[in-house]
Parts: structure tokens; C-alpha cells; sequence
């Protein structure tokens, strides 16, 4: 069923009744791209950088379909009903969105290759917004709304504005705290204070009890949003048509949400339709369960569930729906779609995979091909355990019939499968998943060609590293975080030719100032610092690993003596408290710029310098 903004609230009772009475729900997207050039995956990448990098593409590009097909299960097996949903950002009546649609080439060429109606996503897409725009929605002088959307680089400009936000941010603290009817004065001097201040509005701290406006180039008025203000602005949202009720009712329905190679899809479910994703990858579990609290990954099933991974040759969607479909017909539940629901019936739905609807069903299969497969091992396994305990005593077997007679009435949520959900599968990754409800305990497998290095100067660059070991090249460099990197070696026969232990003076001596490769030096960021680089081996690495867990340990206070938040805030906010700033060129070992030599730092200078690391590049 094609749902458009023109009839989504005619069809919404019937999409509710359909949701709510669902056993399990399969959801698919269509996105407008999918990875950023600068947001390359790394096959060793830390679930924090991997969550960044995901981040940052869904921040780019923008979901325009979205497929919900609800499973019901009746008499005769079960009954589909698939929704189709085209999704367009753009401004309503009521609401200025200010989005901004951007697209990859190949994504909008693979779209209408499969049939992708563009006119009809422009004309007759649903408009949505989410918890954090809402929050952040302003009343202008006309008295329409707007909304202020979220930059995307918004780590990058709140870092190189990072005084300007902390000095708003207790500003804003204290005039709430005195609870003083006048306006908030804030002076902004360039435009990014500006839209910093709009941003700032939009923060769940908040609630959407203050807004920002300008009063002229430089200077802006924060204020309380009066009770008429935002009884107006609630009557606007709930009449307006915004397909977040969609995931509010999956979100009601409480029952599993299954989707194929799901992380971009829940990525950008959330950021799209729930709240802009958080900085840090435990806040963005947290939403996410919030949102839907059991996800089920069939591509995550299929290459790790031990009864499933030795079925399949590949875990690729249609692959897989072809081999569950065939296995299902020959003995397995019948699953129909509903009489109402005719989009995919009577073999149309051969030329409409990639159409979100159509692979959503597609998903619900699947699963439920798999939730029977599982569940027949299951029972073989038992019909066996049960030959070998034939002499069990009375209450046992009274409390293991109990115990099957409760999973059998919760079907789709039982230990045998639930130790599989709310896992993630991750493409190219060595950490394989994402788990929703745990942190990841993940060791990278002892591999003879791979070795770690600790020790790695800041600036230091992955061409630097292939010009101090010559004799290894070539190598695949995979930086992780506190100055360390792994060093994969991609020809067998250069792994014996590796020195554990320190670079040495006699490698780094040459690209040093006053020698004679001192120009590549430079450019690269070869410094002395490099001769303390060390090579580990697999062994060492564990070593290394286990003695930094005993010193963070060790640094550890004690419950009792951990500061809180407020203490932090007013420890920073004393008058008493001077900065002592960053490196300045006394302090470095370089000649000063002539132009400098007027303004270097003094002990008794007020100006704060301020310094950032920079940030390794491969």
C-alpha cells in the first residue's frame, strides 16, 4: 500500500490497526547516499570511531522511502501487510525546515534504475520532524514557524568556537537560575556565534522552553517561550501530518522490529525521525532502545547464528528470500499477503525489489524463515537431551514444561533466539556487530602479519610510517586512538624482516633538519619524537594492553571523592581561575616569525592562546 502525504491521514487508522496488532514488524529504507569519501570504514576501526563514521554520512544524506511491512499470524500461517512510504524534508504551511537535500550520483542513478518515482517524492512526500527539531522550533515575525536544522559539521564548529560556547552556556544557566523576566543579551561577532546560539535552543536540556532571535548584526535576544507560544506551536505539530507517528506506533506496538543490514537504516531512522544522533556511541545505544527496545538484524542472524551461518552461501537480501522462500513452501508457516494489500500479489513483486515496501517484506520473511529453522533445531536438540534424562525428577520436568509453555506463547521472543537480537551487523569491521544492550569485549584476532605501534608522535602521517620501514612496504595502517596504530603487512614474505622494539635514531636521523632528507621530514611530519616509536607483536600487544588497563585503574577515585557536574562547572566558572593557554613559539624550538616577534607571549600576558592536536590522517 502507497502511502503519500495526500492520503496519509485517511490511511493512518488502518496503518495504525495494522502496527499494533502486528506479532513482529520489518522495516527497509532508500537513502539519498550512503558513505562520505571522508568517512572512509577501516577494517579496524574502534566502535566509537566506526559510530562517528556513520555518523557522519547519515548527516549527509537523507532517507526518501521508508518500507514497513506488519506480520500478523492467524489461522493458516501469516498475513503481510507492507506500507510504502515516500519521505520529503521539505517546508509545510506551517513549518520552514531550511533543509538542505543533498544526494550522491550514483545513489540517484541506482534509485531510478529501480523505478524511483523523484516527481512523486517532491510532490506527494510525507514531511517529518523529529524530537530535537521540534524542541528547537522558533516562531518568526509572520508568525510561521521555523525550524533551526542541525549543521553537520557541528563538532568541527562548536570546538573552534569552544570559548564562546561554554561562556553561552553559563550564561544561559545563570539568567534561568535568577529567573529574571528580561532577555537574555548575546553579543555575536561573527555568523557561526550565530548559528551556534540557534543550535544551542534546539538542546534537550532545555524542553523547548526558550527561544532565540535576532535583534540585529550583533547581537541576539535569548527568551522564555510564552504559554500561548507553545500552545501554538503544540496544536500546529499535532495536526500537521509528520511521519514520526509512524515510529511512535512501531515504538507502541512493543514487539520486534527486524530489518536486513540494519545500521544505516536505524541510523537514520533515528537522526532522521527521533533525535539527531548524540556525540558519544553509548548515548546512541540508549536512543536507540528508547526508540525501539528489541532489534532484530537478519544479516547479523545469518552470518553468526550457528544453526543458520552454514545454510546460506550468501547473506546478501535477495539471495536469501529466494533460498527462505523456497525452503517455506516445502514445509514451513504460509505466509499471504493480506487481500487489502495488493501492490506485491500475483507476481509483481518480482520487479519491485528495491522498492522499500517490497523489501521490507522481503526482511519479514526472512526472519520468520529463520525463527522456524531455529526453532525446529530447537526442538530436535530437546527430543534428544530428553533420551539421555529419561530418569528426571518430577518437579524438574513439571518446571521445564512450564518454561516451554511460556516460550511457545511468546513465540519471537525466546532464550533461543533472544541472545541473537539487538546485535548489529557492522561491513568491514573486525569488531563483525554492534551491541545495543553491552559493551563490544573484542580482541583482534592473532594474525602473523599484523603488529601494533605505540608511541606515534602527533602529526606523524601513514606515508611517514612507509618512509621509516622502506623494506615492509606495502602496508595497510589503521590509526586508534592515544598516539597508536596498527600495522598490517600485505606481503607474507616481509613479515620476518620486522624489528620489534624501538625505530631508533639511525632511521629518523636522515629526515631531521640539516640532513639530507630533511624536505620529506617536513611534509610528513617526521620529527626525533618518531625514533620512540615501537613495533609490538600480538604478545607484546597484550602486555601493553593489560598494563594501561592496570594504570587506568589505579587512577581511578574512589566513589566518594569523584567530583560531580556542578563541582566541574564551578570550578571552571572561578573568578580566581587563569588559564595558563597553550604552546607558544618560547616554548617551541623554531625560529619566531618577524611578524610574530611583537606579540609573544609574556608570563603576565591576559591573552589566552589556545592549541589543538592535529589530527592523524591516513
Amino acid at each position: 500500500m502507497e502511502v503519500l502525504k495526500y492520503n496519509f491521514e485517511e490511511l493512518y487508522p488502518t496503518i495504525k490497526e495494522a502496527i499494533l496488532e502486528a506479532d513482529f514488524i520489518s522495516i527497509d529504507t532508500e537513502f539519498t547516499g550512503l558513505t562520505h569519501p571522508a568517512a572512509s570504514p577501516q577494517i579496524l576501526d574502534t566502535m566509537q570511531q566506526r559510530y562517528e563514521k556513520l555518523s557522519q554520512c547519515v548527516k549527509e544524506f537523507t532517507i526518501v522511502q521508508y518500507g514497513v511491512c506488519a506480520f500478523k499470524k492467524t489461522d493458516e500461517g501469516y498475513t503481510a501487510k507492507p506500507f510504502n512510504f515516500y519521505i520529503f524534508g521539505g517546508d509545510t504551511p506551517q513549518f520552514q525546515c531550511r533543509r538542505v537535500f543533498l544526494s550522491s550520483a550514483s545513489s540517484l542513478s541506482f534509485l531510478r534504475s529501480n523505478n524511483f518515482d523523484f516527481n512523486k517524492l517532491i510532490d506527494g512526500g510525507i514531511p517529518y520532524l523529529n524530537f530535537s527539531e521540534e524542541s528547537a522550533t522558533t516562531v518568526s515575525a509572520s508568525g510561521n514557524f521555523i525550524t533551526m536544522k542541525r549543521s553537520n559539521n557541528q563538532d568541527s564548529l562548536y570546538n573552534l568556537n569552544r570559548l564562546f560556547v561554554d561562556t553561552l552556556r553559563n550564561d544561559i544557566s545563570d539568567w534561568l537560575q535568577k529567573g529574571k523576566g528580561k532577555p537574555l543579551i548575546v553579543h555575536v561577532n561573527k555568523g557561526a556565534h550565530k548559528k551556534i546560539v540557534f543550535e544551542e535552543m534546539g538542546r534537550s536540556i532545555y524542553n523547548g522552553f526558550i527561544q532565540a532571535t535576532s535583534r540585529d548584526s550583533r547581537t541576539m535576544e535569548i527568551t522564555r517561550v510564552t504559554e500561548e507560544n507553545r500552545k501554538k506551536k503544540g496544536d500546529a505539530l499535532s495536526s500537521s501530518v509528520n511521519f514520526r507517528s509512524i515510529i511512535e506506533l512501531i515504538k507502541e506496538a512493543n514487539c520486534p522490529v527486524v530489518a536486513h543490514n540494519a545500521a544505516f537504516d536505524l541510523f537514520h531512522t533515528v537522526d532522521q525521525f527521533w533525535k539527531y544522533l548524540p556525540y558519544e556511541v553509548a548515548d546512541f545505544k540508549n536512543t536507540l532502545l528508547d526508540m525501539w527496545n528489541t532489534i532484530v538484524d537478519t544479516k547479523y542472524m545469518a552470518e553468526f547464528h550457528p544453526d543458520l551461518r552454514e545454510c546460506f552461501n550468501s547473506s546478501v537480501l535477495a539471495s536469501l528470500f529466494n533460498t527462505v522462500e523456497e525452503e517455506l513452501k516445502k514445509g514451513g508457516p504460509v505466509v499471504k499477503m493480506h487481500k487489502d494489500y495488493d501492490r506485491y500479489s500475483d507476481g509483481r513483486g518480482d520487479n519491485s525489489q528495491h522498492e522499500a515496501g517490497y523489501d521490507a517484506y522481503m526482511t519479514g520473511v526472512i526472519y520468520l524463515g529463520f525463527v522456524h529453522y531455529v526453532k525446529e533445531k530447537e526442538t530436535e536438540k530437546k527430543k534428544e537431551k530428553k533420551e539421555k534424562k529419561e530418569k528426571k525428577e518430577k518437579k524438574k520436568k513439571a518446571k521445564k514444561q512450564e518454561e516451554e509453555e511460556e516460550e511457545e506463547s511468546n513465540f519471537f521472543i525466546s532464550s533461543s533466539l533472544s541472545t541473537y537480537y539487538n546485535k548489529i551487523f557492522l561491513m568491514r569491521s573486525e569488531l563483525n556487530f554492534m551491541d545495543l544492550r553491552g559493551v563490544e569485549d573484542y580482541d583482534p584476532p592473532n594474525l602473523p602479519n599484523r603488529f601494533f605501534l605505540t608511541n606515534v608522535p602527533d602529526g606523524l602521517t601513514y606515508t611517514a610510517i612507509e618512509l621509516l620501514y622502506p623494506e615492509l612496504v606495502p602496508v595497510y595502517i589503521t590509526w586508534t586512538a592515544d598516539n597508536n596504530a596498527w600495522l598490517n603487512i600485505k606481503h607474507d614474505n616481509k613479515v620476518e624482516l620486522v624489528q620489534l622494539g624501538s625505530v631508533g635514531l639511525d632511521r629518523v636521523q636522515d629526515f631531521l633538519p640539516e640532513n639530507s632528507r630533511e624536505t620529506e621530514g617536513k611534509t610528513y611530519g617526521i620529527t626525533k619524537e618518531a625514533a620512540n616509536i615501537r613495533i609490538l607483536n600480538y604478545d607484546q600487544w597484550k602486555e601493553f594492553k593489560s598494563s594501561k588497563s592496570e594504570v587506568k585503574e589505579s587512577n581511578v577515585l574512589p566513589p566518594s571523592t569523584q567530583p560531580d557536574v556542578t563541582t566541574i562547572v564551578s570550578t571552571s566558572s572561578n573568578e580566581d581561575y587563569v588559564p595558563t593557554g597553550g604552546m607558544g613559539y618560547d616554548d617551541l624550538d623554531i625560529p619566531i616569525p618577524p611578524s610574530f616577534a611583537s606579540a609573544r607571549k609574556r608570563p603576565n600576558q591576559d591573552n589566552q592562546q589556545f592549541s589543538s592536536k592535529k589530527n592523524k590522517h591516513s
